[in-house]
Parts: C-alpha cells; sequence; structure tokens
C-alpha cells in the first residue's frame, strides 16, 4: 500500500528545471486524489484490522509513511534523470570544457 501510493504520487508530480538548472516539483490535482485514496485505504486497512483485534503501533505507521516517501523519492529521481540539463548543458552543472586558470 505504501508503494504504491509512493510511486502514484511520484508519477502524478509535475517536474521541471529552472534556467539555472533547479530542478522543482509540485503537485497536480491527480496527486492529490492519490494521497486522499491512500490515506483512505490507509485508515480502512487500520479500521479493520481493529476490528480484528490487530492493533498497529506508530512504528508500523511510520514505516509506511518512511516507504512511501522512499518510492515517491525513487520515482522522482528516476524522472529527473531523464529530463534534458538547462540550457543543453550537463545537469550536474559542471562545465562541459574544463575551465583554464591564468597563471601568474
Amino acid at each position: 500500500m505504501g508503494p504504491a501510493t509512493g510511486a502514484g504520487w511520484g508519477w502524478t508530480s509535475r517536474l521541471w528545471r529552472e534556467a539555472d538548472g533547479s530542478l522543482w516539483t509540485k503537485g497536480t490535482s491527480a496527486t492529490v486524489f492519490v494521497r486522499t485514496g491512500g490515506l483512505a485505504l490507509r485508515a480502512a486497512l487500520f479500521g479493520a484490522a481493529v476490528l480484528v483485534g490487530i492493533h498497529h503501533g506508530s512504528a508500523a505507521l511510520m514505516s509506511a509513511l518512511a516507504v512511501t516517501l522512499a518510492v515517491r523519492s525513487d520515482v522522482l529521481m528516476w524522472r529527473a534523470g531523464q529530463m534534458r540539463p538547462a540550457y543543453g548543458g550537463p545537469a550536474d552543472g559542471m562545465a562541459s570544457q574544463p575551465t583554464w586558470k591564468d597563471r601568474v
């Protein structure tokens, strides 16, 4: 459940690169639906577990959140790696040609 929510969150986020090369992301309306659906499913599973007699601690909730965020980060990093760098240069901001230092 956490991995599916994280993947959906990562795939529905808008990703773009500014002119200075910095990378930005912003959730879309589809992201809101993915997050809301993930929270509703989590609450339903938690409620079903309580009815059956299984009690979850905060560790289970934090672990699920950690997996969700890790998968989201992986998806966004993969998508960012597929993007073209700003100004057609390398993505890491390093100059493509070596810079020469003046001799004193």
